[in-house]
């Protein structure tokens, strides 16, 4: 409903705290619609749970808030829902549960769903799980079907008792996400609900319930879901498990159809099958459906005709279902027929099937002479993954043209042209001689995935030679543009390839859209005068050479265009163009090679396997530091945070994990008596740390974001931790915002690249760490991108060092409101870098006077570089790495640990870099002193070096050496002997 203009109109921070505040309001339907001039359609959405009303989005961009599909308040055609009290009924929280009966019309017979909990083992009791489950948020899952043979079917020849603990070990083995077992029975269900790794799943049913009068259907997952049931009769249902993904309800149903001993058993399956679609067309989402079909697969493709399913198995045969094979088989089937009765059909946009076999399909024992196997059936293990493959090139499908950007050609040999270029073409300083394939192109943050994209494209397109064999031109009204042709052969090749990129990028289609199509040329200059023109081309000498590669290059405003990546043709290769001066930063910050990211994987499959081994319930394992923010180095350490249940005690499971761990580890390391018990190890070369927090609401894993509106429900210390995970979720979720995370990636990167250069990172040396340069970068891009600027690496370098070079430090950094709160001490807090979950703290707290005057000396110095165009050799100055320090005429000290033992000279560089800050400090007493040096620590077989120059007019020795002598006595490490000795040196 509209409002008279003269009245007044509510503002949307007050629709905002209505809707927070307002108990009776569902608040996980309202979004906030704000102008984003970055966003393609200029509106971006939040979700009103994600909005921070003191961030930096002000209240007057925002245009609409909406409940659902419905506009509840709209700024500009003046629509307030609440004032009217129009609001639809969705909007609150009584309209809507998941936890109902539904009820949908088959024809004129109601059909009724039950939505309920699933089931989860809570302080060692099946309970219900109150609570909506969290959204699944994994790239796999494995899922296993089984007819597991009821106990009840010929007793005599199915010998139960031998047939069920193997069955019980079987399915542990599939370490499967989600189980779907048919012919369950209450003895057999219970004894599978007794085994140490079925309490850590959530499961469909409780054995008490009256579905298990007769064999059922269940389902087992490793995460919570909502249970949808339909009752076929009073023996035979439809049950569904809901899970929530981050883009659409998922759905994995499981039937166990009417078999071939019923009469008409085609027409009941028929029947049982189309409640499941008039049910699935009711919601929205992805789905599979898998089971005992009781169906040959030539029934089940005209079961599931039309409605948009994919058979999980690609392969011949498959047989689920095979008498010759399997005696049980032989005995209980009255046809004999070898079939495939159990499938899994999946529909979906964003999975698809990675690979599917027949599982328990040898015999566990011998009987009578005979292979006895666990059930009449093979079970069917299929695992599913994310379909990414599609999301690039529908994404692209609809990326807007830019005209910075290009997709070219650039010959070899260009002398001849630059020669005449130079002399006549208008964009010489811009261009490189090049023929083009698409201007405009994509946005530059995209160029990593289409070059990929790209080289996939052109893999089965072979190099071909090119002539340029004559000038040719173009008449316009009062110009002339002269171009070089290629030769025939080349054209019609440039053309097959042009039209094969097009079709990547539908939207960029400007050299494609002509009347005569794509004409390939490459461009000499342009000439006021026919006459003129002709005069260049006795200059011009064909030339024959290779099409190879094409280059993606982009450009920022007035500045030339830059090669950025390259790919070449038919080898499915593609290059990063590097320029120098940003050639260090492989070498400071490395990516991880494929095989360091499959070494990565492994280790944290061990250690999650040895969390589910070390106690048997819930744990959530989760990354935190470097490695959840995606920015690592094959150097980098894995910090881990175990979630485990508050009844718990810490320190007894890690206790529990060392003792596991110590099969696979090496250095491993449990520190009990610190304030955080921490568990240190390495496990293939890779150093980990586990944390540990304990959690009220386990066996309810939440996701990260939900975890910030469950603080009051963690102890001090349990929040503490999980804050350094949820500091960086808070930093990724609002870098996205703005710009791709790969972007914001890239960035720091390179600042934490620069920073390892000039030796500047270490928090235990009073240096920032890796977090605070994190920090740092997300505050300075975010000031960035208020200016109407280009965004590149070269102009953030640029702004980044101008930034904190000049910036007053009594300031703080922080991104939130409640971090801008942060009362800075003038004492300690030196360079204040706040961190964004309460309770707040400076993540620079250890920076000294010392370290204070070098980081800023360093910034003066980057910013004294980068103020000049990045084009100019000074910039390859930028991240020239700090060898050495070295103050003639002054003193220093060193600091010398030695041992016999690796792992005890890795705990004592642990103790030195954990108290020196007290030493640093303790020294800067005396004001007229500062300290320099590097944070590095060589090494010579079991000993350990740290060197310090002490700066100062005229030093106290004796009492310098004194406070050195009492901190070398505090060293308590047995088996290793720290000293420290101080020296002078006057030489000039």
């Amino acid at each position: 409903m509209q409002m008279n203009k003269k009245e007044k109109f509510t503002e949307s921070h007050v629709i905002y705290s209505r809707i927070l505040w307002d108990d009776a309001l569902d608040k996980q339907h309202f979004w906030i619609g704000f102008i984003d001039r970055i966003s393609a359609s200029g509106i971006r959405e939040k979700h009103l749970l994600d909005w921070n009303p003191d961030g930096d989005i002000p209240w007057h961009r925002v245009v609409y808030i909406r409940c659902k599909e419905v506009t509840v308040w709209d700024r500009k055609n003046r629509i307030d829902l609440f004032k009217d009290q129009k609001l639809p009924e969705f909007a609150w929280k009584q309209a809507e549960t998941p936890f109902t009966t539904q009820i949908i019309l088959q024809g004129d017979t109601q059909l009724s769903f039950e939505h309920r909990p699933c089931i989860g083992l809570i302080q060692n009791e099946w309970q219900e799980i109150p609570t909506l489950p969290p959204t699944l948020d994994v790239e796999k899952l494995v899922l296993l079907s089984w007819n597991v043979l009821k106990d009840t079917h010929n007793p005599e020849l199915t010998y139960s008792n031998m047939r069920f603990p193997a069955i019980i070990k079987e399915i542990a083995s599939s370490k499967a996400d989600v189980i779907a077992l048919q012919e369950v029975t209450r003895g057999f269900y219970q004894e599978l609900l007794k085994q140490d790794w079925a309490k850590k799943y959530f499961i469909s049913d409780l054995p008490t319930s009256d579905v298990f009068e007769e064999d059922t259907i269940i389902i087992l997952s490793k995460f919570p879901f909502i249970v949808t049931e339909h009752l076929f009769s009073k023996h035979k249902r439809l049950l569904v498990a809901h899970f929530q993904t981050a883009n659409t309800p998922f759905y994995v149903a499981t039937v166990h159809l009417t078999s071939d001993m019923s009469n008409n058993s085609t027409q009941k399956r028929a029947q049982q099958m189309q409640v499941f679609f008039d049910w699935f067309n009711t919601v929205q989402g992805d789905a599979l459906i898998l089971g005992d079909f009781n169906a040959d697969i030539e029934e089940q493709k005209q079961l599931l005709s039309g409605k948009g399913f994919i058979d999980a198995w690609t392969d011949k045969d498959g047989y689920t279902y095979n008498p010759e094979v399997n005696p049980l088989a032989n005995i209980l089937s009255p046809t004999k027929r070898v079939r495939r009765l159990d499938a899994l059909h999946l529909k979906s946009q964003q999975w698809q099937t990675k690979q599917a076999e027949l599982f328990a399909t040898k015999p566990f024992a011998e009987l009578a002479g005979k292979p006895f196997f666990c059930s009449d059936h093979f079970g069917l293990l299929v695992d599913i993954e994310r379909n990414t493959s599609q999301i690039l090139p529908n994404y692209f499908a609809q990326a807007q043209p830019t005209y910075h950007s290009a997709l070219v050609w650039i010959p070899p040999q260009m002398e001849n042209i630059q020669e005449i270029r130079a002399l006549h073409d208008s964009k010489y300083e811009r261009w490189l001689p090049h023929i083009t394939l698409i201007y405009g192109f994509i946005s530059e943050a995209l160029f990593e995935e289409a070059a990929a994209l790209i080289a996939e494209a052109v893999a089965d397109l072979q190099s071909f030679e090119i002539e340029l064999q004559s000038v040719q031109f173009f008449e316009h009204r009062q110009s002339f543009t002269a171009w070089l042709q290629p030769d025939t052969k080349a054209i019609h090749q440039l053309q097959i390839l042009q039209a094969r990129l097009q079709k990547l990028f539908p939207t960029c289609d400007e050299q494609s859209n002509k009347p005569n199509g794509f004409t390939p040329h490459l461009s000499l200059g342009q000439f006021d005068s026919l006459e003129n023109l002709q005069k260049i081309i006795p200059l011009w000498k064909p030339l024959k050479t290779q099409v190879s590669e094409i280059v993606l290059q982009s450009r920022e405003k007035d500045t030339p265009f830059t090669i950025r990546y390259k790919v070449v043709l038919g080898q499915k290769k593609f290059t990063k163009v590097t320029p120098t001066w940003q050639m260090p930063i492989e070498i400071f910050m490395p990516p991880l090679t494929l095989q360091d990211k499959q070494n990565r994987e492994i280790v944290l499959e061990i250690i999650q396997q040895a969390c589910l081994d070390a106690i048997p319930q819930t744990v959530q394992v989760e990354q935190m530091g470097s490695a959840y923010l995606g920015i690592v180095t094959p150097q980098s350490d894995i910090d881990i945070v175990c979630i485990i249940p508050k009844d718990v005690e810490r320190v007894f499971f890690l206790s529990k994990l060392q003792d596991i761990l110590s099969l696979f580890a090496t250095s491993v390391r449990l520190v009990e008596d610190a304030q955080v018990p921490i568990l240190k190890l390495v496990i293939n070369g890779v150093a980990i740390d586990i944390l540990v927090a304990q959690s009220p609401i386990l066996p309810v894993v939440f996701s990260l974001p939900a975890l910030l509106r469950q603080q009051s429900n963690f102890d001090t210390l349990s929040w503490q931790i999980l804050s350094g995970i949820l500091e960086a979720t808070y930093i990724l979720k609002t870098i996205q915002e703005v710009i791709s995370i790969e972007q914001f990636r890239l960035y720091v990167r390179v600042v934490r690249a620069w920073a390892k250069a000039r030796g500047l990172v270490g928090n235990g040396w009073g240096y920032l760490g890796s977090y605070s340069w994190t920090i740092l970068v997300a505050n300075a891009l975010l000031a960035y991108l208020k200016h109407e600027k280009p965004l590149s690496l070269e102009n953030f370098m640029t702004f980044f060092f101008k930034m904190y070079a000049q910036r007053d430090w009594k300031e703080v950094v922080a991104l939130t409101q409640v971090g801008k709160a942060y009362k800075a001490s003038t004492k300690r807090d030196k360079m204040p870098i706040i961190t964004n979950i309460e309770p707040c703290f400076n993540s620079a707290r250890n920076v000294t006077r010392s370290t204070f005057k070098r980081i800023k000396a360093e910034l003066n110095r980057a910013h004294s570089i980068t103020k000049k165009p990045a084009n100019e050799s000074s910039w390859e100055s930028l991240l020239d790495k700090i060898e050495i320090i070295n103050k003639p005429n002054h003193i220093y000290f060193e600091i010398r640990i030695k041992t016999n033992d690796l792992p005890i000279l890795t705990q004592s560089i642990g103790w030195l870099e954990g108290n020196i800050i007290s030493l640093f400090v303790e020294l800067e007493q005396d004001e007229s002193l500062t300290l320099e040096f590097l944070p590095t620590v060589e090494y010579h077989e079991f000993q350990a070096l740290f060197k310090v120059w002490i700066v100062a007019e005229h030093p106290d020795l004796q009492l310098i050496n004194s406070i050195l002598q009492n901190f070398a006595n505090k060293f308590d490490i047995p088996q290793a002997k720290l000293s420290i000795d101080l020296h002078k040196n006057f030489a000039s």
